[in-house]
C-alpha cells in the first residue's frame, strides 16, 4: 500500500528528531484514520520494533470480538484511551498514536497536556476525503457541513463545493 496518503499535517514543535511523538489522528469514521496508523506502523516496524501504541475508544466498543458502537460506553472509552495514552507516556513509548475522531479541539486538550508534561513532540494528522476515498470508507454519513466545521475549527481552509464534488463523484 502506498503510505503517499493525501493527509494534511499541523506540526507543533520545531524538532522532527525529538525521539517522542504524539500522532493525533482527526477525521470522522471511515475517513482513513486508522488505515494510516495501521500502515505507518507497519511500515516502520520493518526497522524498529515495539515503538508504538495505539489508543482508539474502538478498542473499547468490542463485544464477543465484534465491533459494536455504544454511545453509553463512549465516555468510558475515551477515559480508557487518555488512561493508556498517559501510561505509554511514563514507560517512554517512542510514538503515540491517538486514533479517535477529535473533531474538536476539547477533544485533544489531555493529550497535548500530556505531551506537555512529558516532553512529547506534538503531530496533527488529518484525514481528507481522498483518503476515505483511497480506502474506500469515505465518511458520507456526515453532513458536508459538519465535515467542513472540523477543519474550520483547527484553522484550516477547506472549500465545502470541493467536498461536495468528491462524494457527488463517489456516489457515481
Amino acid at each position: 500500500m502506498d503510505m503517499n496518503f493525501p493527509v494534511k499535517r499541523n506540526e507543533l514543535g520545531a524538532d522532527w528528531q525529538r525521539k517522542y511523538k504524539v500522532f493525533i489522528m482527526h477525521g470522522w469514521s471511515g475517513s482513513g484514520k486508522t488505515t494510516y496508523v495501521n500502515e505507518n506502523i507497519r511500515n516502520y516496524g520493518k526497522y524498529i520494533q515495539n515503538v508504538d501504541v495505539v489508543c482508539s475508544a474502538d478498542d473499547y466498543m468490542m463485544v464477543d470480538g465484534v465491533y459494536s458502537w455504544q454511545a453509553d460506553k463512549l465516555q468510558d472509552a475515551h477515559e480508557k484511551c487518555q488512561t493508556k495514552c498517559e501510561e505509554a507516556m511514563k514507560a517512554e513509548v517512542q510514538r503515540i498514536w491517538i486514533d479517535n475522531t477529535n473533531t474538536k479541539k476539547e477533544d485533544c486538550e489531555f493529550y497535548i497536556m500530556k505531551a506537555i508534561e512529558y516532553k512529547y513532540q506534538v503531530f496533527h494528522i488529518f484525514c481528507t476525503h481522498e483518503l476515505g476515498r483511497y480506502n474506500g470508507k469515505a465518511p458520507f454519513h456526515v453532513a458536508l457541513d459538519q465535515q467542513v466545521e472540523m477543519y474550520r475549527n483547527y484553522g484550516i481552509g477547506i472549500d465545502p463545493q470541493t467536498v461536495k464534488d468528491f462524494a457527488l463523484d463517489k456516489e457515481q
